[in-house]
């Protein structure tokens, strides 16, 4: 901490209600101890009875643009009932306002002079000076409206926004929407320091995350997980007193995104009401993802998937993440074992040679489902890391005789929602690459984070400090690691809209230290090595072996 001790941080509002994730970020920052929520500044516009405002509104984007405003709300209507039973509930207060005022010690009122848009909000020196004797070290922007003028300088680090939206692909809004409506596979957000450039703020961080089958909840979603990373952002600032660099500038090349029109928001509604109906016949129907596990005698540089043989899983049954482990001359291929019945996988092993492979048996199981079986040895014994984040746990298992017998060893990490763990030695140093997902919503596509220790038996493992060293569904699930010599890969999934699992991007780790992270990509497989595949998550290999996963449809008893 610095002599000034706790970072004082003040919420621009434009009412003193605010949205479910300010009221958030302010009863979080009153549980820490080097910061504080020390102001509400609220700019509120002069009050307009809600008729008047609608009709101005109205009036204003003429009736084209009234009725475009009209047929959003009436989706967002709709699908914010939804939301608030879908999901478990889970985001049910995404379009809620919460009262914030009593929550936050001193509340600062400001006048702005607002344009004849409605849109861009200026203040005067004196109200900017107000601003300033609050002195607060970091202001966040919470409300509407676009911030011009000295207020954007009004303390020391800036006002910090979020555009909800990869600025690189998507500028304009509403947030959430197109790229839904487009169906894209990923929905970017950006945290910024605003700059007097509309759009031009510089870039302090960026992620993406699975982009979701409905608008609010692809909304709610991206501003619930993103929310995380400006804790992190403040408690990083609190400590450092830096702002982490900011991106360079690039030129952006794509349209500038607005409301959608009546006909966009008709199709947009057929199209999710297809995505419906589709969704409630396949969970009617059994007939289910199936995933299968194909292998081949040659290293993973030069497989020819299409060559590869593919044993049908058992009955009842699928087969999925493969890892490939020789032992006393054997070759042998954990994998999850999942029951369609009981919804729950354990760990199962098979023989590869070239007569073929052995029926999978189960080798591993616990009252929560088990999957992604990471090998790896240390002090001569077998060890593995299998995906159980049902436990909350990240847990070691230790072979007794390889490969039918395990016992549990140690966890590594307790109270955390942990998925596919890789640990591995480099450098003197045991590395472990986990994707957690921190925001308490269930999506572990996205997030990968990168911790170290002197033995892979640690109590202590150390966090990188650029973590997460990844946001991105395409690419930023652990889908296996790959060995070349000495150089090191690893394989990511990537995700589609609404789909899950569907190919594996390569990358090399480039750099690997203590303060650095740095991989790039070399190699992507799809799932067209065979006829009727969707997807494939996994490839594993022995440099004499390599195995790869994929999945059908099909009926299931």
């Amino acid at each position: 901490m610095t002599e000034r001790g706790r970072l004082r941080i003040g919420i621009l509002q434009d009412s003193a209600f605010a949205s479910w994730y300010i009221r958030d970020l302010i009863t979080w920052a009153a549980q820490q101890d080097g910061l504080e929520v020390s102001h509400l500044m609220i700019y509120a516009p002069p009050e307009e009875p809600r008729f008047s405002r609608w009709r101005r509104k109205f009036l204003q984007h003429k009736i084209g643009g009234g009725l475009r405003i009209v047929a959003l709300r009436a989706i967002q209507t709709v699908e914010q009932a939804f939301l608030r039973v879908y999901y478990g509930g889970k985001h049910r207060d995404h379009s809620g306002h919460f009262q914030v005022d009593h929550l936050v010690p001193n509340t600062l009122h400001i006048r702005p002079t607002i344009s004849k848009s409605g849109l861009v909000y200026r203040f005067s020196g004196e109200e900017v000076a107000k601003v300033r004797a609050a002195d607060c070290d970091v202001l966040i922007r919470g409300g509407r409206g676009i911030l011009k003028g000295e207020i954007l300088e009004a303390s020391t680090f800036g006002v910090l926004s979020f555009h909800h939206g990869d600025n690189r692909v998507n500028r304009g809004g509403p947030a959430g929407f197109w790229e839904t409506y487009l169906e894209w596979p990923a929905t970017g957000f950006i945290i910024q320091r605003l700059t007097s450039e509309l759009d031009g703020g510089d870039v302090l961080m960026r992620g993406s995350y699975s982009t979701k089958w409905f608008y609010l909840f692809n909304q709610a979603a991206l501003e619930n997980s993103s929310n995380v990373h400006l804790k992190d952002l403040l408690k990083k600032l609190a400590v450092t007193r830096k702002l982490p660099p900011a991106e360079a500038p690039a030129p952006y090349s794509s349209r500038l995104f607005r409301s959608p029109s009546i006909l966009d928001c008709l199709l947009y509604t057929a199209k999710v009401i297809g995505r419906l109906v589709r969704k409630a016949v396949l969970a009617i129907l059994p007939y289910k993802e199936r995933w299968a596990v194909s292998y081949m005698f040659t290293g993973w540089k030069n497989a020819v998937l299409w060559r590869g043989k593919t044993p049908k899983p058992p009955a009842g049954r699928f087969v999925a993440d493969p890892f490939l482990w020789q032992h006393e001359g054997k070759t042998f291929c954990l994998v999850e074992d999942y029951l369609f019945r009981k919804k729950i996988g354990r760990i199962s092993a098979f023989q590869i040679d070239k007569q073929g492979a052995t029926e999978p048996e189960v080798v591993l199981a616990e009252p929560f489902h088990l999957s992604f079986p990471f090998l790896f040895e240390f002090n001569g014994t077998i060890y593995m890391c299998p995906e159980c984040c049902g436990s909350g746990q990240i847990r070691l298992y230790r072979a007794v005789e390889f490969p039918g017998k395990w016992e549990f060893v140690k966890t590594i990490m307790d109270h955390v929602a942990a998925s596919d763990t890789m640990m591995f030695e480099k450098g003197g140093r045991w590395w472990m690459l986990t994707n957690l997902e921190r925001a308490g919503r269930g999506d572990y596509r996205s997030e990968l984070y990168l911790f170290s220790a002197e033995s892979p038996l640690s109590d202590s493992w150390v966090s990188h400090p650029s973590n997460p060293v990844k946001i991105d569904p395409v690419g930023g699930r652990n889908a296996g690691l790959l060995r070349d010599g000495d150089r090191l890969y690893r394989a990511g999934q990537v995700q589609g809209f609404d789909q899950y699992g569907v190919g594996v991007r390569l990358f090399e780790i480039c750099t690997l230290s203590p303060d650095e992270y740095r991989e790039r990509m070399v190699a992507e497989i799809r799932p067209g090595f065979q006829d009727g595949l969707i997807g494939t998550h996994h490839i594993s290999s022995t440099g004499f072996i390599t195995v790869v996963d994929s999945y059908r449809r099909e009926f299931v008893r």
